[in-house]
């Protein structure tokens, strides 16, 4: 994961983060900013800590989203080590270092790209951070006071990072009444420490919903309620969504997501079966943190669930849910390790068949997560060659209609850019001017542009698919990118719009070639469209080909 930070992260912001912290930098240098704009929601968010860090980093250090990426990457580094210590814990032999492996392959999963490819997903990563070492404390740390205290804190700056992070106050309860339990002397003092710990959570939840809104943006919370089974094929889709576009594509994310959940359902069963039969103490309190594990993950679901079920099915497929989502195989991994070292008892052959098999299906969960994430990459890396290029040409290009895809509102985009720009805390690449002023070339032969419009039936708005490939004559490469041009009335070509060149082409295999949909006004007509191969080496501009314009569906 590190090497694919490195090749194909980009070190510009896009979407939300040019609100946070793009926002609070424009506002500090605006004389504007005040304590309580790190407080503000953000969606459903009150990111008060990574805010803050944000902010003073940009300023010490400059703005740069790809540091956020790598700290991303150090955060999981961390989380996975604690998790295989667990593992490792448990005895001697290849069972161990399997889990481990197969937890690790979770937790740096390419299905994760998203949120390892963009910077302000650093948050998303915190609140399990919080949670694992939360629980490595309440395992090691002696002293029950220094446990809860410290969990307290924890919990707190969860809540303060992102919004499932609440949710560390609820899963971490049973386990610290199981931790109480085990240690007799400290129960006395764990009482009173679990009144200190209600006080804390319900003080930190008020702070949280005061004045607290939903987003505008959100259906009704009421939709599921409503409609009970479009709930639960939203958490299966929820839970299935990283596991489900390889083999059977992301319409049967509900039975992928089911098959996980059955695997917990029957882990479970084994767990509390053998506690039943045996008393089996000694493995409860190794399975206890893979318990609380399991619950964040599936907690974090349902209220996914409750929240965006009236976003409709595809709301559950959004990369950025994956952190949460893989708590679920690998809480069930773990509580399987544990089954599977059978400390101090015999087990059936049955039950140890049982055991085989869910671990072998988890191994294959991820497997299948890494296959998926690897075919979505290649398309995630052109959107961000995509928004690096647009952002390359804000100053010629300032009504570029691709601009819309890194932030809602462009003018935003462009105005922070600039200010910013100037006062050196971001540094967006720039292209000349050259490359929009009266472009002008020769026609290349192995060049070509396809133009066409067409009605989306969903959204009712008139789309312009722009396709074809792209080289420079005289060395035979890829071209840069390709610029868009509209021909005015009087002739004149301005310049619209830019392309990357990063697909392949199907008769080379080269990355010579473009494709994209564009949104456009209903009366541009496509047959006006000039396209020119750009050379950002030689400064030049090559006119294409119109193979192809019209209308079609």
């Amino acid at each position: 994961m590190l090497a694919i930070i490195s090749l194909v992260g980009v070190d510009l912001p896009f979407a939300d983060g040019w609100d946070t912290p793009g926002g609070l930098l424009e506002a500090g240098l605006d004389g504007r900013l005040g304590p309580t704009d790190f407080f503000e929601q953000h969606n459903e968010s009150r990111p008060l800590f990574p805010r803050l860090f944000f902010y003073v980093f940009a300023h010490v250090f400059g703005w740069h989203p790809k540091a956020f990426m790598l700290l991303s990457w150090v955060v999981t580094v961390s989380v996975a080590c604690l998790a295989s210590r667990w593992l490792v814990a448990l005895g001697r032999g290849p069972l161990p270092l399997w889990g481990a492996f197969v937890v690790s392959s979770f937790l740096f999963s390419l299905a994760q790209y998203a949120n390892f490819l963009w910077g302000i997903q650093c948050v998303v990563f915190i609140p399990s951070l919080c949670l694992v070492l939360a629980l490595e404390v309440a395992r090691c740390v002696a002293s029950y006071r220094a446990v809860f205290a410290s969990t307290i804190v924890l919990c707190v700056l969860a809540t303060f990072s992102y919004a499932n992070g609440m949710l560390l106050w609820l899963v971490a309860a049973p386990f610290f009444v199981l931790v109480a339990a085990w240690r007799k002397g400290e129960f006395e003092s764990a009482r009173g420490w679990a009144g200190v710990y209600v006080l804390c959570g319900a003080v930190s939840l008020l702070c949280y919903f005061s004045d607290y809104s939903r987003p505008p943006t959100h259906a009704s919370m009421m939709a599921g309620l409503e409609d009970p089974l479009s709930a639960l094929v939203f958490f299966a889709s929820w839970v299935g969504a990283p596991f489900s576009d390889v083999f059977w594509g992301l319409d049967d994310a509900p039975w992928a997501g089911a098959g996980l959940l059955c695997s917990a359902v029957v882990a479970l069963a084994l767990l509390f079966g053998r506690v039943a039969q045996e008393g089996g103490g000694a493995v409860l309190r190794l399975a206890a943190p893979w318990l609380a594990l399991l619950a964040y993950g599936v907690i974090s679901g349902l209220v996914t669930t409750v929240g965006r079920v009236g976003d409709g099915p595809q709301a559950a497929l959004a990369q950025r849910y994956a952190m949460q989502v893989v708590w679920v195989p690998i809480g069930v991994t773990g509580v399987v390790c544990v089954l599977r070292m059978r400390p101090g008892a015999r087990v059936s052959w049955g039950r140890a068949s049982f055991e085989r098999v869910l671990l072998a299906v988890l191994s294959g969960f991820a497997l299948v997560s890494w296959l998926n994430g690897a075919v979505q990459i290649e398309q995630y890396d052109k959107q961000l060659r995509q928004n690096a290029l647009s952002l390359a040409l804000i100053d010629s290009l300032p009504e570029n209609p691709l601009l819309a895809r890194i932030h809602p509102i462009p003018r935003d985009v462009v105005r922070r850019a600039h200010r910013l720009g100037e006062q050196g805390l971001l540094s967006v690449p720039r292209l000349g001017s050259w490359v929009t002023d009266a472009p002008r070339g020769i026609e290349l032969a192995d060049g070509r542009v396809r133009v066409r419009s067409f009605d989306d039936p969903q959204t009712k708005r008139r789309q312009l698919l722009v396709e074809g490939t792209a080289r420079i004559p005289e060395t035979g490469r890829p071209a840069d990118a390709v610029l868009l041009a509209r021909v005015e009335e009087e002739g004149r070509e301005a310049a619209w719009t830019a392309l990357v060149v990063r697909d392949r082409d199907e008769s080379s295999g080269e990355r010579v070639g473009f494709r994209d949909v564009i949104e456009v006004p209903l009366a541009l007509d496509p047959s006006r469209i000039r396209a020119f191969a750009i050379d950002e080496v030689g400064r030049r501009s090559y006119r294409l080909r119109n193979r192809l314009q019209g209308t079609g569906p």
